[in-house]
Parts: C-alpha cells; structure tokens; sequence
C-alpha cells in the first residue's frame, strides 16, 4: 500500500488548519468595524432603518456599525461601491425595493445587482403615504383628484431619485388615477420632504417613516395611506381605498445586501441578529 509522502501530509494538514482557522475567523464577526453604506441623503427612510440596524448590530455584536451616506446615480453609485468591495463582511448595502428598478432604467451599470450582490436580509416593510405641502388647496384625496383634473399638467411630485420607492409609487399613482403629475428627482428622500415642506413640490408619496413626524408636527398634509390599513403613527389618515382610490396601493421594503462570495456564515450571522431586530417593538414603532 502507498503511504503519503511526508509533504502530503503535511499540505493536508496546513489545508485543514487554513479551514479551521477561517471558520473561526468568521464564527468570531466582526473583529472590526463594519460600514452599512446608504445609498440615499440622511433624512430618509432607507437612512432611518440603516441607522437603527447599525445600533442594534453594534450593541448586538460589540464592535461598531457605521452608516456612510453615499447619494447619487439613483443609488447606483453606492450600491456599485459595495459590489466591488471584497466579500469579507465589513461593507454591506442598506437597500430599498428602488434597487430592483435600476436594471431596467440603467443601461450602463457596472455591476449586476443580482449577481453582484448577495441579499441578507428584508428588515422592514412599509406601506406609502401621500402627502402634499400645506400651500396646496387640498385637504383630501378627492380634493386632490379634482385639483389635478382641474389644473391638467400642474402637479409635481418628489421622490430620493429615479427608481426609488418613492418614484415608483409616484408613477403608480399618475396611472391609478390618470392625473399627470411631474416626476422631481432627489438624492433621497430626505431633501425631498425638506423641499416639500417649503413648498418647492407639491407632492410626495414616501414611507410613513419618512412622512409621519412632520405630518404630526403640521408641516405637511397627509392625504392616505398606500396600504390595506392605516398606519399606527397616523391612525386619522385613511387608506387609499378608503378614499377613494382603491388601486393606489404600494409598500416600500428596506434590506440588507452584501457583496457575491461573503462567507455564508456572515451572512447567516447577520440575518439571524436583524431578525431580531425587525420583530423587535422598537422597530416595530419606528417602521410602522
């Protein structure tokens, strides 16, 4: 019988410690800090729900989460950034149902972001909420319909850029209800509501996150709810059944994304902490 060389068996040995020590490299993440790159402006919700990710990974896991705004190029910028960054699992993508769009608008990406990317988990889900600036003559959503009827090609609405959620259910509601509305792109959300808030556009169809505190705090007016049910942080706003559109109805998802090859244990370990976190009620207040 052949026995293995003494070289053999120690290439099989040096193999076998490199796979354990990788194991325990990944079982022991993170061992530094970690970037959550957003591919929005602060403000908005996708920026919101990152944030609360990063502190709860960061006290889950005992190293930090950092958020790193990166806006521009609808998101593609940011989400390019994290496609080619190395698959180790310290830079991760805060996504939104936006990011599925960019193939279809984007001829030219430099990534795939099916390919490219590996998803880790959806952390949250949230209906829209059409809402418009207080200077508009408006204080329902037949009110609204009537205005735009009225006054063909005069309403505008906001959105945190092409493809995003916002846009989409901007384009959703010029279909239901045959009104042209002027589609304005920002890079993200957050500016957008600022714009709306001043007056700059009149409308903006966004996730209650994102809509519900200057609605409370009378900055801007909430017309319905995009969603089978009222929101808990809005609970006088009717859906948009209620109100009269019934076909107007569109919820925006927040994930995480990692870059093609992370370790399937990273991604296992975060999906398993973000879990928690998504059913916790603190999320559940914040996101609802």
């Amino acid at each position: 019988m052949n026995q293995p060389s003494t070289a053999a068996r120690l290439l099989g040995a040096l193999t076998l410690a490199a796979a354990c020590g990788a194991a325990v490299a990944q079982t022991a993440y993170p061992t530094r800090p970690v970037t959550i790159v957003v591919p929005y402006s602060p403000g908005g919700t996708t920026d919101i729900v990152a944030r609360l990710a990063a502190q709860y990974l960061s006290e889950s896991l005992g190293k930090s989460f950092v958020v790193d705004n990166r806006p521009g190029a609808s998101g593609t910028i940011a989400a390019g950034m994290v496609a080619k960054a190395a698959p180790d699992g310290y830079t991760l993508l805060a996504n939104e149902v936006g990011q599925t769009a960019t193939p279809a608008l984007f001829s030219n990406l430099k990534y795939d972001p099916v390919k490219d990317l590996t998803p880790v988990t959806l952390i949250a889900e949230t209906p829209v909420v059409l809402a418009v600036t207080p200077s508009l003559p408006v204080r329902t959503l037949k009110d609204l319909l009537a205005y735009g009827k009225a006054h063909p090609n005069a309403l505008n609405y906001g959105s945190g850029g092409a493809g995003s959620g916002p846009h989409i259910a901007g384009e959703l509601f010029k279909q239901v209800s045959g009104i042209p509305v002027t589609h304005v792109p920002y890079k993200g959300s957050g500016p957008a509501i600022t714009d709306l808030m001043a007056g700059q556009i009149q409308m903006l169809a966004s996730a209650a996150p994102t809509i519900a505190p200057h609605v409370v705090s009378g900055k801007i007016r909430a017309l319905a709810v995009a969603g089978p049910r009222r929101v808990p942080t809005l609970p006088d706003v009717p859906t948009a059944a209620e109100a009269g559109l019934p076909g107007f109805q569109f919820s925006i998802w927040f994930g995480l994304a990692a870059p093609h090859g992370t370790p399937p244990e990273i991604v296992n370990k975060l999906n398993t902490e973000l879990q928690k976190m998504g059913s916790s009620q603190k999320t559940e207040k914040i996101v609802r």
